[in-house]
């Protein structure tokens, strides 16, 4: 599935008049996730990556999904793409798990590629300051324990509010964009043990995908001139949008896998 039909179909889902039962259910984010999947799939095939165990798989949604253990709590992951390794079972140090027992390792948890997925497109302003905090907190989580681990997110942001039935201010894109950029592209720290845990609320690599629902065919965003053209910044904005568009992610992010690991961790192929 290609972004262009997800986001068809999400719009879809929001003109229903049912729009927060069509959100409890899963439907509209559960579009983003299967083309997460596919597109990182299609990437490491190309990269000459057999076989690569993606949880859950295709088409699945919740079966499969991973529980990885942090230094503060475990989290269940939205996407996974697990390593060629065996699995250890680790008693955990850490704050909130302290003693209790890991089914992965640190090893196979580490050089687990996780993406997140989340998704706002009603109630955008009303609880900003905790999304954000949710947000980098759960990357925190992880690069305490695992200071390698190669993190992403994609979050999906509806450019009208569905809620308050207006579109967003200037000042509310420019304040995602902001955040969003100030948490992501954290550097490959495997050659350089000694800053392992420095920015470690950072991921590897962010898409935020700014989409307008309300036009016939569903706009994606992939540019600051796109965003100053139909009104969402200033024309003379010191901001810019490039960097977290959707375009350059999967490519970022198995880069910097790359970097750390080998691509060839995730080829479930080897004899």
């Amino acid at each position: 599935m290609n972004i262009e039909q997800a986001v068809e179909n999400i719009k879809g889902f929001i003109s229903d008049k049912n729009l927060v039962g069509q959100i409890r259910s899963g439907k509209i984010i559960d579009e983003i996730h299967e083309t997460v999947k596919y597109n990182i799939q299609e990437k490491l095939l190309a990269q000459k990556v057999n076989k690569p165990i993606i949880l859950p798989p295709i088409k699945e949604h919740k079966k499969g999904e991973l529980q990885l253990a942090g230094f503060i709590k475990r989290k269940t992951q939205d996407i996974c793409i697990t390593p060629n390794l065996n699995k250890e079972i680790e008693t955990l140090g850490g704050i909130g798990l302290l003693g209790e027992e890991d089914e992965f390792g640190l090893k196979f948890t580490e050089r687990t590629l996780s993406i997140n997925v989340r998704s706002q497109i009603s109630k955008i302003t009303a609880n900003t300051d905790t999304l954000f905090e949710r947000t980098y907190a759960e990357a925190l989580n992880l690069h305490l324990r695992c200071s390698n681990m190669v993190l992403g997110e994609v979050y999906l942001l509806s450019a009208f509010d569905n809620n308050l039935q207006k579109y967003l201010t200037k000042e509310t894109i420019k304040r995602y964009i902001k955040f969003f950029h100030s948490i992501s592209n954290r550097k490959c720290l495997k050659c350089n043990t000694r800053y392992a845990n420095i920015e470690p609320y950072k991921y590897e690599a962010i898409c935020l995908l700014i989409v307008d629902f309300n036009q016939l065919t569903p706009k994606i965003y992939n540019s600051t001139k796109e965003l100053i053209n139909d009104g969402f910044l200033d024309e003379n904005t010191t901001v810019r949008y490039e960097g977290l568009e959707w375009g350059r992610f999967f490519e970022k992010i198995l880069d910097i896998y790359n970097q750390r690991f080998g691509l060839q961790n995730l080829n479930h192929n080897i004899k």
